[in-house]
């Protein structure tokens, strides 16, 4: 009975071991009170609109409506070709869209090279319509990003690569797609990853806090990357697991043969 016994304190220890608290997967805890009106108005949340800014490397889709339906056509229906990675072979697929080069510009039929790098898309239209009514009457101009994804890795529900329909998309709403953070992910040190100036920067996001929600990153940008590190429960108890683990093999195998000789 006491090797019986023995066990499940063994089982006790691994089971306390890997206990989450509340407190640790709690999204927003220093938020006061319960009154949200009150909250937002006295806590400076952010809610103006936001819109990316373009980056080289994305690709616009940029639609124009005249009375010239041939203009039309001509910029309407550029294509891009891009290198597609399957599993068997790499394919070469036509994308339609102008892609932003290196410099920052893009190739529009009648103008040429046009600088969008660091503008949004709304100013692009405006700049685009402006432009073209030297050539067509009565342009309008539609601008939407063609690339828009973001990538989501680590301890969530569903990792992956998820495109954004809206062109506007918060972090909470990037987790969300992703089936949220596992009860293990770390919520203190999410890692957002965006290209800036042609280099990747890292800055880190704590979900615990109401800071979130007028933080400079609480938007996101085409092709960011957020990933969320394991806290060190999970550690804990994988650590845990593999170091109890074969003792407890053990005494359940002892436990077996004594069973065994016991009632024979």
């Amino acid at each position: 009975m006491k090797l019986n016994n023995r066990l499940w304190l063994l089982l006790l220890v691994v089971f306390l071991s890997s206990c989450i608290t509340r407190k640790q997967i709690t999204y927003f805890q220093d938020i006061p009170g319960s009154d949200t009106a009150t909250v937002a108005a006295n806590s400076g949340l952010r809610t103006a609109l936001y819109e990316p800014t373009i980056k080289p490397g994305d690709i616009l889709n940029i639609t124009v409506m005249s009375l010239s339906a041939e203009s039309n056509a001509l910029i309407n229906y550029p294509f891009i070709n891009q290198s597609v990675s399957t599993p068997e072979k790499t394919l070469m697929q036509a994308t339609p869209g102008f892609l932003v080069d290196n410099e920052g510009n893009i190739q529009v039929p009648m103008l040429g090279n046009v600088k969008v790098d660091g503008l949004t898309t709304t100013q692009i239209r405006s700049m685009l319509t402006e432009k073209l009514e030297k050539y067509l009457q009565l342009p309008t101009v539609s601008v939407r990003f063609s690339n828009f994804k973001v990538t989501i890795l680590g301890d969530v529900a569903r990792p992956g690569v998820y495109p954004v329909a809206n062109e506007r998309i918060t972090i909470m709403e990037a987790l969300g797609l992703s089936g949220d953070l596992s009860v293990y992910g770390l919520r203190k040190g999410v890692k957002l990853i965006r290209e800036v100036n042609g280099k990747n920067q890292i800055y880190k996001i704590d979900l615990t806090s109401k800071e979130v929600l007028n933080s400079p990153y609480m938007y996101l940008e085409p092709n960011d990357i957020i990933y969320v590190d394991p806290n060190g429960g999970k550690a804990a108890n994988a650590d845990n697991i593999y170091r109890i683990l074969p003792i407890i093999i053990s005494g359940i195998s002892t436990l077996t043969v004594l069973l065994t000789i016991l009632y024979r």
